[in-house]
């Protein structure tokens, strides 16, 4: 849980610094004159920013789900380790290769 909360509050400060950066680029008003082409032109980079950020988000889950590596801890997370798994057993072959049975394909 701490994980996800981390990852909340950096990226909300990302996000915050970006549209900062976007509006030093692209100020909305200079010398008092209110400029809304300047606000449209830091508005679609900021968003095209985000989007772009996204996508590649996405690839990237969608490759960790294929990985080995990927499906070994996500598989370790859902089902928690008893007294009687040692870590051999966690690290063997054939651990590591079951990847489609029952944890792991479902995207």
């Amino acid at each position: 849980m701490a994980a996800v909360m981390l990852g909340n509050g950096i990226v909300g400060i990302a996000a915050n610094l970006l549209r900062a950066v976007t509006l030093m680029l692209f100020p909305a008003s200079k010398g008092g004159v209110q400029n809304k082409d300047n606000s449209f032109y830091g508005a679609m980079i900021f968003f095209s920013i985000c989007a772009a950020f996204c996508l590649i988000n996405a690839l990237l889950m969608r490759c960790l789900m294929k990985n080995k590596c990927g499906i070994y801890f996500m598989t370790k997370v859902e089902s928690p380790v008893t007294e009687d798994t040692d870590a051999a057993d966690m690290m063997s072959a054939e651990t590591l290769d079951r990847g489609d049975e029952n944890k792991g394909s479902h995207i």
